[in-house]
């Protein structure tokens, strides 16, 4: 199985972030942005996960702008109907998952 070693050294499964996956760094903001964003229109409560203060700041940075229903159309017909952050049904994931260490 492939795996991204992420900032904090942990080797996590390659899994992508579906559509949301880009290549160019530079627009990774404002993905994360209009992600957030897009759940928010449709009333879903948003809790992102951050320990850096400065991302915090960029991700409660939702307020002054709003999709227009073409764009949440978009997005929303991108839904594979799973998720794409942790495959549960996935052996391989289930595997990986079950035999990392979270505590000493």
């Amino acid at each position: 199985m492939n795996t991204v070693t992420l900032s904090n050294g942990v080797a996590m499964p390659a899994l992508g972030l579906g559509v949301f996956q880009v290549d160019d760094a530079s627009r990774c903001e404002q993905i994360v942005r209009d992600a957030l964003r897009f759940t928010l229109q449709r009333g879903v409560i948003v809790i992102p996960k951050t320990v850096h203060k400065n991302r915090l700041i960029e991700n409660m940075d939702v307020w002054d702008f709003e999709l227009d229903s073409e764009d949440m159309s978009q997005i929303a017909a991108l839904d594979t109907g799973r998720t794409e952050i942790i495959d549960h049904l996935n052996l391989d994931v289930v595997q990986f998952l079950n035999r990392h260490k979270i505590h000493e």
